[in-house]
């Protein structure tokens, strides 16, 4: 899912592999096509780098690694615990989002 999710964002801002690799100051595309493809044996980015990714697509880690089709979860810390919980759930309904969320309801 990440080699998937790298190339839609990257051909979505028409970059191609190498002027990925620059922007991010890597040596060459060789190191982006590999992301992409997720070959056997080749090396996936580290910590560092997948979150420079995320920065520079503007995108959560979690969506780069297909944890969630969110691209941006909400900045506020109760909103990420709620967003975290439901992103866990299987079978996930309206109602059940709706429970989750008034867990974590601000009391005014």
């Amino acid at each position: 899912m990440f080699g998937k999710r790298l190339r839609e964002l990257r051909k979505k801002m028409k970059l191609s592999q190498e002027e990925l690799a620059e922007k991010l100051g890597l040596s060459d595309r060789t190191v982006v096509a590999n992301y992409e493809t997720q070959r056997r044996g080749k090396k996936n980015p580290g910590f560092e780098m997948l979150n420079k990714l995320a920065d520079f697509f503007n995108v959560s880690t979690d969506y780069l690694l297909g944890r969630t089709s969110i691209k941006n979860p909400p900045e506020d810390s109760k909103t990420n615990i709620a967003y975290a919980e439901v992103n866990k759930e299987e079978n996930l309904d309206w109602q059940k989002v709706a429970e989750i969320a008034g867990k974590y309801k601000s009391k005014k």
